[in-house]
């Protein structure tokens, strides 16, 4: 493919709080591509980047490594929408971005229903973060989600979003069998009316002493201006 010519469908850049890693807590500059595998996940707290619809410009790579550099972050995370579906684009910036400076952190969140092949790689500045999606979601895809799991490397992550029971049950059973590595389970209710809010979710963790991290979505509690 000629490069000169890449471009990709970007629904917003911005700097905010990063709020579903372990990174969580961190100032982080965002990439977010428009365009998502239909159907998406009924959770979705990005709509506006679910489809190709008028919320979205169009980019090269140049620019939005330019707009990186601009805001002085160290931190960067390449989101969606699912950013692997414009995989030229998406490796492009990651190749200029490591070759421009070695103090960036690279973050790449995935649902886990694309092939992540090519992404993988042995420098540990890139991380995969990959949202695998559970029952509840209705767009699970788990044979897809175990083989990407095989190709994480240590130091990149999984994330879970629980909605139930068999959710949690799912990532027990997910854990047991394939090992994915640096496991992060969050509620998908967080507020104190929901029956699988924060609460529940960290007595059973608890109780079964699941090995996970518990997380808590801080962007939908800290909402940046």
């Amino acid at each position: 493919m000629d490069k000169q010519n890449l471009m990709a469908d970007v629904n917003d850049m911005f700097v905010s709080i990063q709020g579903e890693s372990s990174f969580s807590g961190f100032i982080c500059t965002f990439i977010r591509f428009q365009g998502c595998p239909k159907p998406w996940c009924i959770y979705c707290d990005s709509k506006s980047a679910q489809t190709n619809g008028s919320h979205h410009k169009k980019h090269t790579p140049s620019s939005i490594i330019e707009y990186i550099k601009e805001q002085g972050v160290s931190l960067v995370e390449f989101t969606g929408g699912e950013p692997l579906l414009q995989e030229e684009v998406l490796l492009e910036c990651v190749s200029q971005l490591l070759k421009e400076d070695t103090h960036y952190t690279i973050l790449v969140e995935t649902s886990g229903r694309l092939p992540i092949d090519r992404l993988m790689g042995s420098d540990p500045r890139v991380r995969v973060i990959m949202d695998v999606k559970l029952p509840s979601s209705e767009i699970a895809d788990l044979d897809t989600a175990i083989h990407n799991m095989h190709l994480l490397n240590p130091w990149d992550e999984t994330k879970f979003v629980c909605n139930n029971t068999q959710d949690l049950e799912c990532v027990e059973e997910l854990i047991s069998d394939h090992n994915p590595p640096n496991p992060i389970v969050s509620p998908w209710g967080m507020g104190s009316s929901s029956p699988f809010n924060l609460s529940w979710l960290a007595t059973e963790i608890v109780s079964k002493k699941i090995p996970v991290r518990l997380g808590i979505q801080l962007h939908k509690l800290a909402c940046v201006s």
